[in-house]
């Protein structure tokens, strides 16, 4: 086991990945780009595209998920930060969702050859 693997404390594995994402603005701090890192289901490491201090919490949308996530921060490091996706669920672009909701649905001619090929065993 390497020293990194005996220190690690995440619930969660982090993949290593390059994703565009966006801290949300608000009236006291803009939006800013941002690059996700390292990702999980329960947190990230990005990389602002500014040196200004970001809030404690914020909204990260990440473009590869096409979802909104409600961040904390947890470590601050040289032009890094680590954060921990909170509890409240991920923000879901309605309009991406009923895209592919409406993709995945099979058209008559489609089902029709499932069901025959089903029946045939």
């Amino acid at each position: 086991m390497t020293q990194a693997q005996a220190t690690e404390r995440r619930a969660a594995p982090r993949l290593r990945v390059l994703f565009g994402a966006r801290i949300a603005g608000d009236g006291a701090f803009p939006a800013v780009e941002c690059q996700v890192r390292t990702f999980s289901p329960l947190g990230a490491r990005i990389a602002p595209s500014t040196r200004r201090r970001l809030p404690d919490t914020f909204d990260l949308h990440v473009d590869h998920h096409r979802r909104t996530f409600h961040a904390a921060v947890v470590w601050r490091g040289e032009g890094e930060v680590g954060v921990r996706f909170l509890a409240r669920p991920p923000i879901v672009n309605p309009a991406y969702e009923t895209k592919s909701l409406e993709k995945s649905r099979l058209t008559p001619h489609a089902l029709r050859r499932r069901f025959t090929l089903v029946s045939r065993d």
